[in-house]
């Protein structure tokens, strides 16, 4: 399969994700989706295998940390399926280190079930989705601590918000993300969550989690600022989409393990032509806004 056969499949496998946050749009950032749509390939093959049973999981994980490491020694293969990624790779210098670190995250969803602090949720954040967002930002043509700093909250914000979002999906899967202080915090078992069973404590724990997910959003927005013309469109989109996500959980009655929150193909099309007209006539694209309770 040719470079630009690939890329199609990665804008064909973007367009059917059953994730419900607004991805890149050719239309203002033509000259990078190509990029992006590998970039993309790489993020979802390695979570899709850090679903499979561990063992299958590790060996896949494992093939692909050899052929990284093959990539930090300058050996790229044609045959590769990422050889259009590692084309990215060289044009932007993008650090190796970052795409061991979405490996080690999926390596941890194999064996992890659990998380005992809020504190060791955000370590895993800074391995599952904080690179994403690093990489991101070098393609764009940014490599600031602080603007990485503020790309950290924002991608950990989605992360997190994914994660309220799919809590009965993650069970299922023998996983619970919510932290387990929290969870006893407001008197919620893991039994519960496994079975489905939703309570007053379970909607205050999802609340809890949503005010202070909707917090780091807030706390990611200055990047937009710090971005040139239509950078700021996707990241603004983002986190419309992420806080968008916590409403529609908030609609739900916080009850996530009875209902998964999703935003409606019209809706996502509604944000993107709402967040284009800010771009053009508001002087400030994005907002820092409290939740509203």
């Amino acid at each position: 399969m040719d470079r630009s056969s690939k890329i199609k499949t990665y804008k064909d496998e973007m367009k059917v994700t059953y994730e419900n946050f607004p991805l890149w749009s050719s239309l203002y950032l033509k000259e990078f989706m190509p990029h992006f749509s590998s970039l993309y390939n790489f993020c979802r093959t390695v979570d899709n295998y850090g679903d499979l049973h561990p063992d299958i999981g590790t060996e896949k994980l494992d093939a692909i940390e050899n052929e990284i490491d093959n990539w930090s020694k300058g050996s790229f293969s044609q045959e590769s399926e990422f050889y259009a990624l590692t084309e990215t790779i060289e044009q932007y210098e993008l650090p190796i280190t970052e795409f061991k670190k979405l490996i080690s995250a999926n390596r941890q969803d194999l064996h992890q079930r659990r998380y005992s602090t809020f504190q060791d949720l955000l370590k895993y954040c800074r391995l599952s989705a904080n690179p994403v967002g690093r990489l991101v930002l070098i393609i764009l043509g940014y490599n600031l601590t602080k603007l990485n700093e503020y790309s950290d909250k924002i991608c950990t914000g989605l992360q997190i918000a994914n994660f309220l979002q799919d809590v009965k999906r993650d069970s299922q899967l023998g996983r619970i993300y919510i932290p387990l202080e929290d969870m006893k915090k407001f008197s919620v078992s893991e039994k519960q969550i496994l079975q489905s069973r939703c309570s007053d404590g379970y909607r205050n724990l999802i609340q809890f989690e949503v005010e202070r997910c909707w917090e780091m959003f807030n706390k990611g927005i200055p990047l937009i600022q710090n971005l040139k013309g239509t950078q700021q469109i996707p990241i603004a989109l983002f986190i419309k989409s992420g806080r968008k996500i916590l409403n529609q959980i908030k609609k739900v009655e916080f009850d996530t393990l009875n209902h998964r929150p999703t935003i409606s193909k019209t809706v996502k099309t509604t944000l993107v032509i709402k967040t284009i007209i800010d771009y053009l006539f508001k002087e400030q694209l994005l907002q820092i806004k409290q939740y509203d309770t």
